[in-house]
């Protein structure tokens, strides 16, 4: 190959790479609550820092949230207000109580738990921790709160 169709190659490479790079860095900036209704899963990191990233997602019916546990201690997923009852076929790490409504097992640090959504609604969650569990009336410690809505 000449010396200037191997220029030419890599220079058109090195520009797809460039625009290829900026896309996902562009998609992964958008806040889940204005793009998220058209996409079939929505990651939420749990963090010790940072909190729940993202807070609120916007979501379609049939789109899974999926939790990942990036914090130093194991945690669990609490729906505070409306309950959800209903879901997709195999969540992960998710239980029916004996009320009918689902709720997260112990979510491992660097675990996950998942969650189908097909009920419109909002559903308000906490993310529950052992300091959270221990803590006293008098010096409450605060959980993470987050909101699913599904359209």
């Amino acid at each position: 190959m000449a010396y200037g169709k191997k220029k030419t190659l890599l220079s058109a490479l090195a520009i797809f790479m460039t625009i290829t790079v900026s896309d996902m860095a562009a998609a992964q900036e958008q806040p889940a609550a204005s793009n998220a209704g058209s996409q079939k899963i929505i990651v939420v990191r749990i963090t010790g820092l940072l909190g729940l990233k993202p807070e609120t997602v916007l979501i379609n019916k049939g789109a899974t949230v999926v939790w990942v546990n990036q914090m130093s201690e194991g945690v669990e997923i609490v729906f505070t207000a409306k309950q959800v009852t209903r879901a997709c076929l195999s969540p992960t790490n998710f239980t029916i109580t004996k009320e009918g409504s689902f709720k997260s097992g112990m979510i491992p640090t660097k675990g996950v738990a998942s969650l189908c959504f097909i009920e419109n609604g909002k559903f308000d969650y906490v993310v529950s921790t052992q300091a959270v569990r221990d803590s006293s009336p008098a010096e409450p410690v605060k959980p993470l709160a987050g909101r699913i809505v599904v359209e």
